[in-house]
């Protein structure tokens, strides 16, 4: 089981990364689909347009992922000229994941948050030719 530690520094970059990153796969290979199986009769859920899959990722997404360094992590490897293709791709897919969550009120500087986040580790695949470092944020 991946413990993602809530501070990261220097050479702990990777680290942190990469154990969200594990903690993302299970998360979404184990934790999602039971929970699915467990809630699938329950209709007021679906009633509001809500569903266990949604209402978990936003959980995840707030007690999780932005309770880490994340933030300070991915801007660290920009800052050091360190390659974000270094990022594993489990953890680009959990904020593109993330990222893609329906807003709602309550979460709405969380999701930004994370859509900065995406906008960290996507751009230099959509434009390869531009310094990371001149991606501006939201």
């Amino acid at each position: 089981k991946a413990v993602v530690s809530t501070q990261s520094t220097g050479g702990e970059n990777y680290d942190l990364l990469y154990n969200l990153g594990e903690l993302w796969s299970e998360f979404m290979r184990e934790i999602i689909p039971t929970l699915q199986l467990i809630f699938a009769n329950i209709k007021h859920l679906n009633a509001k347009g809500d569903s266990v899959e949604r209402i978990t990722l936003e959980q995840f997404r707030d007690d999780v992922v932005l309770c880490t360094d994340i933030e300070t992590v991915i801007q660290n490897i920009i800052q050091q000229n360190e390659s974000v293709y270094e990022i594993p791709r489990s953890v680009i897919q959990m904020l593109l994941v993330l990222g893609n969550l329906a807003n709602s009120d309550k979460t709405s500087e969380n999701q930004r948050r994370i859509c900065n986040l995406c906008s960290l580790v996507v751009k230099p695949y959509i434009n390869p030719f531009e310094d990371a470092k001149t991606i501006q944020q939201y």
